[in-house]
C-alpha cells in the first residue's frame, strides 16, 4: 500500500513539474508578449525635427580586421540623411592585423587605433573618452544601416528624455528555412523591444546600431561579454529610460552556418547571463514595469525556460505509459526537436522556427555553463555572415 501511494505521489509531482514547465514556457514566449503589447500606450511616431533640432551625433565603428568592409561602411555612414555639420565618424581600430587602419586613414576618417585587441567594450571605452558630442552611435562595420536611421536616432534624443535608443536589427536570408527562422525571431525580438518601449524600458539594445548620450555614458566594466546589455541595463539600474526605434535599422546577413550561428548565440546568452548577473537589483518589485520586463523577457527566457523545457520533455517522457494527456504532450515536444535536428541538416522553411527555438535554447544553457566557468572570452569572434549588403538593396526574408 505504502509503495502504492509513494507511486502515485511521484506521479503527481511530475505532473506538477511538467505543468509548471509548460506554464512558464508559454508565459515567456506568448503570454508577456501579448501582455506588453496589450499595456503598451498607443505610440505615435515623432514629428520630424528640422536639422538645427538634431543633437550632434559621433558614430563610433569598432573595427577589427574589416579591412574587406570598413571603406563601404564609411561609404555607407556618409550617406546617412543627417546633417553633415552635425555628423562625426570615428574608428576604433582594435588591434587589426590587415589594412583597415590604413584604408580609414587615406578616407580620411579620424581613426584611435590601439596596439593589441582589447575588445568590443574596451574599444567603445576608448572611443567615449575622447567623444565630446552630444550623441554616440555604436555600429558595427559588417552591418550596413537604412537610410534615416541616424535621423530616426537623433529625432529620439530630441524628443524624448532617453537615455539609450537602440535600433532594429534586419537579417537578410537568401531564403530557405534556416535564413526565414532567423528573420522570424528577430521580428519578433524587435517588436517585444519596441512595446517595451513604452514604459521606457526596452530590455536591451541591437549591436549592429544603438545610441547613448554622452553624459549618461558610464565606462563599461572589464570583462564585460555584451555591450549592448551592459550599456542599456546599466541606464535602467540608475533609473534612466531605454527606447527602441523601428526606423533605425542595421542590416546583416544571416550566419552562414548553424554552426556559426550556434556559437554566436552561446555567445549571446553568455552576456545576457552576465548582465542578468550583474543588473539583478533589476528584478526589485519597486521597479515596476522595469521588474516585470527584466524578469519575463532575460531571467525567464535566458535562465529558466532552457531547463524548464529539460523538465517538461523528460517529465511528461516519464508519465507517458500511464496517461493520454502526458503521451500526447511528449509527442509534440519531442516532434518539436526532431523537426529543429532536421532543419540542421534540410534547409526547409517549415523548419526554420523549431530549429531558432531550439538553438536560442540549447545556446542559453552552454552560455551558462561559460559564464559560470569563465571560459567566454570578452573579445568577439567573428562568424561568417556573407558578403556586404547595401541597405537600398536588401530583402528581408
Amino acid at each position: 500500500m505504502s509503495a502504492r501511494v509513494a507511486s502515485t505521489g511521484r506521479r503527481r509531482v511530475t505532473s506538477v513539474a511538467v505543468v509548471g514547465a509548460l506554464g512558464v514556457t508559454a508565459y515567456t514566449h506568448l503570454g508577456y508578449p501579448l501582455l506588453v503589447r496589450l499595456a503598451a500606450r498607443r505610440r505615435h511616431d515623432a514629428s520630424p525635427c528640422r536639422d538645427e533640432e538634431l543633437p550632434d551625433v559621433t558614430v563610433v565603428i569598432p573595427a577589427y580586421n574589416e579591412a574587406a568592409v570598413i571603406a563601404q561602411k564609411i561609404e555607407d555612414t556618409l550617406a546617412q540623411e543627417y546633417p553633415a555639420d552635425r555628423l562625426a565618424i570615428l574608428v576604433v581600430d582594435d588591434g587589426s592585423t590587415d589594412s583597415t587602419a590604413s584604408i580609414v586613414r587615406d578616407m580620411g576618417v579620424r581613426l584611435l587605433q590601439g596596439e593589441s585587441r582589447g575588445g568590443k567594450c574596451e574599444a567603445i571605452n576608448r572611443a567615449l573618452a575622447v567623444v565630446s558630442s552630444t550623441v554616440v552611435c555604436l555600429t558595427d562595420a559588417n552591418g550596413s544601416l537604412a537610410p534615416g536611421s541616424l535621423r530616426a536616432i537623433g529625432t529620439a534624443f530630441t524628443t524624448t528624455d532617453a537615455a539609450v535608443v537602440s535600433g532594429t536589427k534586419h537579417a537578410i536570408s537568401a531564403g530557405g528555412g534556416y535564413g526565414s527562422g532567423e528573420s522570424v525571431y528577430w521580428r519578433l525580438e524587435n517588436g517585444l523591444k519596441e512595446a517595451e518601449s513604452s514604459f521606457g524600458c526596452a530590455m536591451g539594445a541591437d549591436g549592429g546600431v544603438f545610441a547613448v548620450r554622452r553624459a549618461n555614458f558610464e565606462p563599461i566594466p572589464p570583462h564585460t561579454i555584451a555591450d549592448d546589455l551592459e550599456v542599456p541595463f546599466g541606464a535602467l539600474e540608475r533609473g534612466l529610460a531605454v527606447v527602441h526605434v523601428s526606423a533605425a535599422a542595421a542590416y546583416e546577413e544571416v550566419s552562414q552556418s548553424t554552426v556559426d550561428e550556434f556559437e554566436r548565440r552561446t555567445r549571446i546568452a553568455a552576456g545576457v547571463w552576465q548582465a542578468i548577473a550583474r543588473h539583478r537589483r533589476l528584478a526589485d518589485p519597486r521597479r515596476g514595469p522595469v521588474a516585470i520586463a527584466f524578469i519575463s523577457h532575460r531571467v525567464l527566457r535566458t535562465g529558466v525556460v532552457p531547463f524548464a523545457l529539460v523538465v517538461a520533455w523528460l517529465g511528461s517522457g516519464a508519465l507517458a505509459s500511464q496517461s493520454a494527456p502526458a503521451r500526447v504532450v511528449f509527442a509534440l515536444q519531442t516532434a518539436a526537436w526532431g523537426a529543429a535536428a532536421l532543419g540542421t541538416v534540410v534547409d526547409w522553411r517549415v523548419l526554420g522556427l523549431p530549429l531558432q527555438f531550439a538553438l536560442a535554447n540549447v545556446a542559453s544553457i552552454r552560455g551558462g555553463y561559460r559564464f559560470v566557468t569563465g571560459q567566454q572570452l570578452p573579445s568577439w569572434r567573428r562568424t561568417q555572415r556573407g558578403r556586404w549588403i547595401a541597405a537600398r538593396q536588401t530583402r528581408v526574408a
